[in-house]
């Protein structure tokens, strides 16, 4: 009995599995959408023609200032103040740094009171000789003594503008390598600056590719932290040697007044070269389908959509040459292809 009631409820188990199985894909096959296949498929479609295209070179490089410098002072000593920071816009002639000058600046004051007792020597001396009481010797003497005070006076002042150390081009400081408290001396970097208002793109070419670049010729620059955005630049400097890697070096200024370009960024230069313009016929990339090695596209031939095996060649933005496959005049689908099968009925926009 125990036997065949186990046998029973398995009986039952396995009626209840299978019911419930045969419901799951009824239900299935109801949510699935069949394809009426003489429908008419809306899509949108281009006649191919043959177009012109002008192959095009990218060379990288990096945007450098077109001035930079280490600035070090011409005079030693404490500094006394530091009057700028990093990343900070200076002037032609600001100053930038001192150096302590306070011994120089009362040897000034000690020749001004020096020459003020000139003076008052030379004002006695002139009034005596026009009165005959001395000879004209005396005033000859304090004149060259106040000439040579003037001279000194002169020589501590030019020591003292050497003390302060000022910008030589307008710029941006972009190293402060010193502080207050430190010690200057001739030949120690004390600044770097930066002038970026121009940058300058070195690019190195081939002695096979240098021909297609000239003096004053407009050249389109991309920079890698603004994809979207081309800059124009000038080529100012072609190398007549090459570098040790055997390329010849290849100069483009471009104005930065804004300062969106930051030196030290990686950009690309455009180069056109006339010589391998081309006519082919293009597609837009989005309208391939299937694997890259059996590319297809979907042609409309008497009001249906037929897959067509082609033959890709170079690719160029958002467009691909066709080698093979297709010619002009023929009807391409370029969207709605997803909907589509071959074979399919289209209406075409």
């Amino acid at each position: 009995m125990k036997k065949l009631i186990g046998f029973l409820a398995l009986a039952g188990l396995i009626i209840v599995t299978v019911v419930t199985l045969m419901n799951n894909k009824k239900v299935a096959a109801d949510k699935i959408y069949n394809y009426d296949k003489s429908d008419t498929l809306n899509v949108v479609t281009q006649t191919l023609k043959e177009s012109t295209t002008i192959r095009k070179k990218d060379f990288s490089g990096i945007f450098r200032p077109n001035k930079e410098v280490r600035l070090s002072a011409e005079a030693k000593g404490e500094i006394t103040k530091v009057m700028v920071e990093n990343g900070e816009f200076v002037k032609k002639g600001e100053a930038l740094l001192e150096i302590d000058h306070s011994l120089l600046t009362l040897n000034v004051k000690s020749i001004d009171t020096k020459l003020k007792g000139i003076e008052n020597d030379i004002k006695r001396y002139r009034s005596l000789v026009e009165s005959s009481s001395i000879q004209g010797i005396k005033l000859e003497k304090a004149l060259l003594a106040r000439d040579a005070a003037e001279i000194e006076k002169a020589t501590i002042n030019e020591q003292i503008d050497k003390s302060i150390v000022r910008a030589p081009f307008n710029g941006v400081v972009t190293g402060k390598l010193t502080e207050e408290g430190a010690f200057a001396a001739p030949g120690v970097p004390l600044f770097q600056l930066s002038d970026i208002s121009r940058l300058k793109f070195t690019i190195l070419t081939s002695e096979n590719s240098v021909s297609r670049f000239h003096i004053n010729d407009q050249v389109k620059l991309t920079v890698d932290a603004f994809p979207d955005t081309t800059f124009l630049g000038k080529i100012t400097m072609i190398g007549s040697k090459t570098n040790k890697a055997n390329r010849f070096p290849v100069e483009i200024q471009i104005n930065n007044a804004a300062q969106q370009i930051k030196a030290g960024m990686y950009g690309n230069a455009i180069v056109q070269d006339a010589l391998t313009e081309e006519k082919n016929l293009m597609i837009p990339l989005s309208a391939v389908i299937g694997e890259t090695s059996a590319p297809k596209v979907y042609v409309v031939r008497k009001g249906k959509a037929m897959l067509q095996a082609i033959e890709l060649g170079r690719i160029q933005e958002n467009q691909v040459a066709v080698i093979a496959g297709l010619n002009i005049g023929d009807v391409l689908v370029v969207e709605g292809i997803t909907k589509l099968f071959d074979g399919a009925n289209v209406a075409t926009n």
